[in-house]
């Protein structure tokens, strides 16, 4: 079953506005989960993405970080929750 079929069988539903549901949280960092919370898979933002992000640049360093040849896809929807959930935290200041 592909991701169109998955898509067209769930209800419409409006997208959140995260800069309404987090007021005082950085812009950049609202962006970031914007785009990592995509979800059709095609418009999500890739790891790679990710961690060249402008929020994301001063825990960025590309001579410090593995890089592992090949597609790797370890975020199961559980992570993926977790992920936005940490997120979150790190925008409230928590």
């Amino acid at each position: 079953m592909g991701f169109d079929f998955y898509h067209m069988s769930l209800c419409p539903s409006q997208k959140v506005d995260f800069q309404k549901k987090f007021p005082d949280a950085d812009p950049l960092a609202i962006d970031l989960m914007e785009r990592m919370l995509q979800f059709d898979p095609r418009k999500r933002c890739t790891v790679f993405d990710a961690l060249k992000h402008p929020w994301l640049a001063q825990l960025h360093d590309e001579t410090a970080e593995p890089f592992a040849p090949g597609a790797c896809l370890f975020l199961s929807l559980k992570s993926l929750f977790t992920l936005a959930s940490s997120l979150m935290s790190l925008m409230r200041g928590q």
